[in-house]
């Protein structure tokens, strides 16, 4: 994304002030760069409107309490900085938002917790539209790597430790896929590197239960159409042999919505009742955006 001072795409509201990403600075003793001492939200707009806002900043408050982490603004006071930065970006251009709160800094070299100072950043980028427009499908592998079992961390904890992501997503690439799909250590299937996982398997819908996987808002949203639609939908553990029988398969995320796999290790899908069922989906999806954008008072 090319940026320049004058016509800067992404901004930063930092310690109380709202400035071009570029010219934001955070110390090198913040423990969110230090240790990935954080938690996180990602959200996108749509005409200007923050798409499921609300959820969002239930599951970034309910993650601070989870991490111990002092959140010292209330919803109102985080919206109105959300509202300041999606303001600074020309009407119709659709961003990408994140809210990030660290612990702050390091106090004394310690790698305990007392007397931190909570640190609030919210960053927006302007969105690539050809990125959420490619329907095309998605090639993905299961890789070596494992998801982080939840006795080592919540994985509804959506942090900054993201290590264990990249390496697998570096993994998938390196095969030549676009993401990878991770295993749990027992073998069962949990999720992308970003993105919770559905697939389709004799017109019924399978995922991974939320004590493996984070609980995603999009995948939430999902939940809801197939209980609505009364279209068979199972949550549990189950091994990488079930998910070869898909017939279809796609990973949702707050950024891409709903995204086709096209190829899942080196098969081919779609094209036949389980791409009709996924299609459906995600029409309902779109409309429940559009429901968002027109009930919103903001």
């Amino acid at each position: 994304m090319n940026q320049s001072p004058e016509n800067p795409r992404s901004w930063c509201w930092l310690d109380g002030e709202l400035l071009a990403s570029s010219e934001a600075r955070i110390g090198i003793l913040d423990r969110g760069f230090l240790y990935g001492d954080s938690i996180f939200e990602t959200f996108r707009t749509i005409d200007g409107q923050a798409i499921f806002v609300e959820d969002h900043l239930v599951r970034f408050r309910q993650g601070a309490d989870r991490m111990d982490l002092n959140l010292d603004y209330d919803d109102n006071s985080l919206l109105e900085i959300i509202d300041q930065v999606i303001s600074r970006h020309p009407q119709g251009e659709d961003v990408v938002l994140r809210i990030t709160l660290t612990r702050g800094d390091r106090i004394g070299g310690e790698i305990g917790i007392d007397s931190c100072q909570s640190r609030l950043v919210v960053l927006s980028t302007a969105l690539d539209r050809q990125v959420i427009e490619n329907r095309a499908g998605i090639t993905v592998v299961v890789v070596n790597q494992n998801k982080i079992p939840p006795t080592c961390l919540d994985p509804n904890v959506k942090s900054g430790n993201y290590l264990g992501s990249i390496l697998a997503r570096n993994e998938a690439q390196c095969s030549g896929a676009d993401d990878g799909i991770l295993l749990s250590p027992e073998g069962f299937v949990t999720e992308a590197t970003t993105a919770n996982l559905f697939w389709i398997v004799d017109g019924e819908v399978f995922t991974c239960s939320e004590d493996l996987v984070l609980a995603g808002i999009t995948r939430a949203k999902v939940l809801d159409i197939l209980q609505q639609e009364q279209i068979r939908c199972h949550q549990g553990h189950y091994p990488v042999e079930h998910l070869m029988a898909a017939d279809a398969a796609f990973l949702t995320s707050s950024i891409q919505g709903l995204t086709p796999i096209s190829c899942l290790q080196q098969r081919l899908l779609g094209g036949g009742d389980g791409d009709i069922l996924m299609r459906r989906v995600e029409r309902l999806y779109q409309q429940r955006i559009a429901f968002e954008i027109s009930r919103s008072t903001r």
